[in-house]
């Protein structure tokens, strides 16, 4: 916020596949055939939805290899955020938030593992109705990751999850998208401690760690290849419609985040 400056010490890893489900060789009469042949949509609807418990777990096994719990450190420095569910759940303007039982929103959105069904499509999508029985079904799913887990791993698991839980009368083929891993630095790393010392002064308040929802495959890749940590500093506020229309950016939080740069720098030589 604008009182409260945060560093970001870890990115969430990608991982994406389309999966598309195949049934008779062209849509048929759902009145003649329907019954007796496999209905890809229903066949789609039902492999998605093994693919999570009731309680919003991914329910593949072994997603969850690789993935830790919070320190106490990290678990206090996100205490300090008073965050309040209530608030965002009206701005969004959904009923109440989901997740994980046993963890907060903060933790589902960024130190938390997700498998995301982005889009379906398939059958009949016009005005009105036909009444068929579509020949296949399209989706589209993105995982974000954590700690140490790996993405072509975690699409192998994918795989082998379709494999065991296809329903009977179709095929099923899986293209891999997307994919990067995540990314993590301790905030006790004396570059983070530079941060902080920086983001003291050029804020005049101590920052946060955090850990963001998002994915920047580069910095992990930075790190692997370099062999160096990545620092990583921004000045946005949540408020300033990140990638959409009217992006923009507080002039006091750019002189503040130039300051802070700079101080950072002197942090670093000392």
């Amino acid at each position: 916020s604008k009182e409260q400056p945060s560093i970001c010490c870890g990115l969430r890893g990608l991982a994406a596949v389309e999966l598309e489900v195949r049934g008779a060789a062209k849509d048929l009469h759902s009145g003649l055939y329907g019954g007796g042949v496999a209905n890809p949509l229903a066949a789609m609807a039902e492999l998605l939805a093994s693919m999570h418990d009731r309680e919003g777990k991914v329910a593949i096994d072994g997603f969850y290899d690789g993935v830790h719990e919070l320190s106490e450190a990290e678990k206090q420095s996100m205490a300090k955020l008073d965050f309040d569910d209530s608030r965002l759940a009206a701005e969004l303007g959904v009923n109440e938030l989901f997740g994980e039982r046993g963890y907060s929103y903060l933790e589902h959105t960024s130190t938390r593992p997700t498998l995301e069904i982005n889009g379906m499509y398939g059958g009949y999508q016009g005005e009105d109705i036909k009444t068929i029985v579509p020949s296949f079904a399209v989706a589209k799913i993105s995982c974000r990751l954590v700690d140490d887990q790996d993405p072509d791993r975690i699409l192998q698991l994918i795989e082998r999850h379709v494999d065991a839980h296809r329903p009977r009368g179709v095929t099923v083929q899986l293209r891999p998208l997307h994919g990067g891993k995540p990314y993590v630095i301790s905030p006790e790393h004396p570059f983070m401690r530079s941060a902080q010392a920086a983001f003291a002064r050029g804020f005049g308040k101590e920052p946060v760690f955090l850990r963001s929802g998002g994915s920047i495959p580069i910095v992990a890749a930075f790190s692997q290849m370099l062999g160096v940590p990545v620092v990583m500093m921004d000045f946005g506020l949540p408020g300033e419609n990140l990638h959409a229309p009217n992006e923009h950016f507080h002039l006091d939080h750019f002189d503040k985040g130039i300051a802070t740069l700079c101080s950072f720098w002197d942090e670093l030589g000392r």
